[in-house]
């Protein structure tokens, strides 16, 4: 059996074989997540793979999905205190959003959801309010395999093919990026939180856009990101998940114990990989350069299966239904494995 997967730490043991699916052997492929995608979404190459949350949803709402979900999610996050924007164009909180040129990868991408969501129900920012240019040109973007459009009223335009999201916002172009960088609000070990753009800005230079590590012109519109993530969690009590698991119907159909034996793999792996990350950090711990017990305060937030998720996927549901990604309100039921949904 195929699988795919970008190098998640949390699924790392079973890329590397250390943690073995029973009854299953094994080819794996370690994958950018945004090609990984593109492959299953088009060519459904592989048996399991890593395959983004929205276009999951997308895919069930119309009714035509080769894919079941297993409930494991490697990638976790509030995405919206990744929002980058420009200091000059008068963005200072959520509120200042409104009526701004906002660029972000693909309209329909997971991460974007998420903080169109929270900048929606937590600060009354509708995606409406805001003019959202895709860096993504339709050939490319995930919408021509899924067949999302955006709704009505809001607008949705493509960059010139000439240029990039990054050379935008740096020539003044755009005013915000959303979905661009990769700090994970809310997850912190006791790290530096200090506004800067470092650690948003890194994913994207190997893609061909410019660094934006350095770009004085450039800031996070959420300056203390993880003191943020952490009050979005105690309003709402939603950590929101980037990505899951997928798996063909036709394999589970013929190996009905198919997604059950999945997903323990991947718990073992979870637990493996979070193990290794206590003993990793136990040195710095004595140095007061890390928080230690934060790990244990996140680890249960970080778990799998539906119940533990139950809000955070009720949420998912409802922000792809209310942003129009989905024509209609996509049920749970409809998106895991019956034999693992109690879990």
């Amino acid at each position: 059996m195929s699988l795919a997967f970008s190098r998640s730490a949390l699924v790392r043991p079973i890329l590397d074989g250390e943690v073995t699916i029973e009854g299953v052997d094994l080819t794996s492929s370690v994958i950018n997540p945004g090609d990984l995608f593109w492959r299953q979404l088009h060519h459904e190459e592989f048996d399991v793979s890593e395959l983004s949350l929205a276009a999951l949803l997308i895919m069930k709402g119309r009714d035509s999905c080769p894919w079941g979900a297993i409930p494991v999610f490697p990638s976790r996050g509030f995405f919206h205190t990744n929002i980058l924007v420009r200091r000059d164009a008068g963005v200072v909180e959520p509120a200042d959003l409104r009526g701004k040129r906002v660029g972000v990868l693909d309209y329909q991408q997971t991460a974007a959801m998420w903080a169109r969501g929270v900048l929606w129900h937590s600060y009354g920012v509708a995606p409406s309010d805001i003019e959202w240019h895709m860096g993504r040109p339709p050939e490319r973007s995930h919408a021509a395999a899924t067949g999302f459009s955006p709704p009505e009223g809001v607008v949705v335009q493509g960059i010139p093919i000439d240029t990039s999201l990054g050379r935008m916002i740096l020539e003044g172009k755009l005013d915000a990026l959303v979905g661009y960088g990769h700090r994970q609000g809310g997850l912190g070990f006791g790290q530096e939180d200090d506004g800067s753009v470092a650690d948003l800005a890194e994913g994207f230079v190997d893609a061909g856009e410019p660094d934006l590590r350095n770009a004085t012109e450039i800031c996070p519109l959420f300056r203390r990101g993880i003191e943020e993530g952490r009050a979005e969690l105690a309003r709402t009590g939603i950590l929101p998940m980037n990505h899951t698991v997928v798996l063909r119907e036709s394999l589970a159909e013929r190996h009905p114990w198919l997604p059950r034996n999945l997903y323990d793999a991947f718990c073992r792996a979870r637990a493996l990989a979070i193990r290794r990350l206590r003993i990793q950090l136990e040195p710095y711990a004595a140095l007061s350069a890390v928080d230690l017990g934060a790990i244990g305060r996140v680890e249960p937030t970080l778990a799998y299966g539906v119940r533990a998720n139950i809000s955070t996927l009720e949420a998912a549901m409802q922000f792809a239904f209310e942003q129009g990604l989905t024509k209609r309100l996509v049920d749970i039921g409809e998106v895991f494995f019956p034999s693992i949904y109690e879990l």
